[in-house]
């Protein structure tokens, strides 16, 4: 008892000097203050504070700032109550530092478990290093400065672990029709380094042209946590860094506007957990069978004789079709589509038309009303399989019908 006692004395004492003594500043250490950085990580780009006497924990926080007159930048590491277990970090750890620029830097520390920090220390200065090619980011090889095969292609970029997200921007080439256009990466968390072009495709600025070269760019923000671990401090998120290298990238062949009616084939997906089989299905007497294999997935659908995606009734015991006596009205592009597909008259119209959307079952998914004579169709949340679109004028008549299929996403 009496030991356990004594202990806890030394505990109140201490506890008390800390609450009301004042605890002694601290700075970076003599080599780091001052310094002309090399580096944004590793050894060379190390910041490390100086650490103060006691044997007890103690917590930490590093503030950097600018000098007057230069761009304002103030960012701390280290929780506001918690503060860092360690006194030192990376200038990588700064989001959105200037490189060859001059910056303040501040300490100040605290004994764990108290709400009492010091006073921030004597200023330090510090010098950023290049920004050095490691530090932007471009299309990888071989795919920088190539032609892409696949509109669905997975297209890689160069990537660091800790790049948190990053934004491909594609532009026309000098001579071509305008475009200009971005895609962030999609992902939380961890970073998707990789694209592909038929993200481009019915977005605001318009459609990639097919077999067009283009000029492709990227860039990326970080995602720093204050303290280790995370969940003991806040998120930083950074601005976007500056554009890497530009690469040309040139675009595939058309995808047809045209849909299977009949085939034989079927797209067994080994990539999936589940394995699932995606089947569609067949009509007797096909003339012409086309295979058609994704390398990447080890997916092959085998297809058979097209037509435009008009819908052909065929009476049951006539042997006859009610065949289309008119052009299609309407357009529905891409298809097939992974994601969004974009519906538009062939011609301009004057009139209401209201669109319902039926899964192969039968079952009515949703109806919209046609906006500027143009019809954005969202698949992102269903199932990859065939769709049918029925397109009705102001009284309601059906006055055309499409078939719309979504594939699969590449991973």
């Amino acid at each position: 008892m009496r030991f356990n006692s004594l202990i806890l004395s030394l505990i109140f004492v201490f506890a008390f000097s800390t609450f009301h003594s004042q605890l002694t500043t601290i700075k970076l250490i003599p080599a780091h203050c001052g310094k002309v950085y090399t580096s944004w990580i590793g050894q060379s780009g190390l910041i490390k504070a100086e650490t103060p006497p006691g044997f007890f924990p103690k917590r930490y926080q590093i503030k950097v700032f600018n000098l007057p007159g230069n761009p304002t930048y103030t960012q701390t590491r280290g929780h506001q109550f918690w503060g860092s277990t360690s006194n030192l970090c990376y200038l990588k750890n700064f989001a959105n530092l200037l490189c060859n620029t001059t910056y303040q830097v501040v300490v100040r520390w605290k004994p764990a478990f108290t709400p009492n920090w010091s006073d921030w220390g004597d200023t330090c200065l510090i010098t950023t290093a290049d920004c050095d090619p490691d530090m932007l980011v471009k299309v990888k090889a071989p795919w920088c400065n190539s032609i892409v095969s696949d509109w669905y292609q997975d297209i890689p970029l160069t990537d660091q672990w800790y790049r948190y997200k990053y934004k491909v921007k594609i532009n026309n080439t000098p001579g071509n029709p305008f475009y200009e256009d971005s895609v962030e990466s999609l992902q939380v968390g961890n970073a998707s380094n990789k694209f592909s072009l038929d993200q481009f495709q019915n977005t605001p600025s318009g459609s990639l042209s097919p077999n067009t070269t283009y000029e492709v760019r990227v860039t990326w923000k970080a995602r720093h946590c204050t303290v280790d671990p995370c969940w003991q401090g806040s998120i930083i998120y950074g601005e976007w860094r500056p554009y890497g290298d530009m690469c040309l990238i040139t675009t595939p062949e058309p995808i047809p506007d045209l849909m299977v009616l009949g085939s034989a084939g079927t797209v067994f997906d080994s990539a999936s957990p589940w394995f699932i089989n995606y089947s569609v299905s067949y009509t007797v007497g096909e003339a012409v069978i086309h295979d058609v294999v994704n390398t990447n997935n080890n997916d092959m659908l085998t297809q058979g004789f097209q037509q435009p995606s008009e819908i052909i009734v065929v009476t049951p015991g006539s042997g006859q079709a009610d065949m289309p006596t008119q052009e299609p009205l309407f357009t529905v592009y891409p298809n097939p589509t992974n994601a969004i597909a974009t519906l538009i008259p062939n011609d301009e119209i004057d009139y209401t038309v209201n669109v319902a959307c039926f899964d192969a079952n039968g079952s009515l998914l949703w109806e919209q009303k046609m906006e500027n004579n143009r019809l954005l169709i969202d698949l992102q949340n269903n199932t990859p399989g065939l769709y049918h679109l029925k397109i009705f004028d102001d009284n309601n008549k059906l006055i055309d019908s499409k078939k719309l299929i979504k594939v699969l996403s590449q991973p």
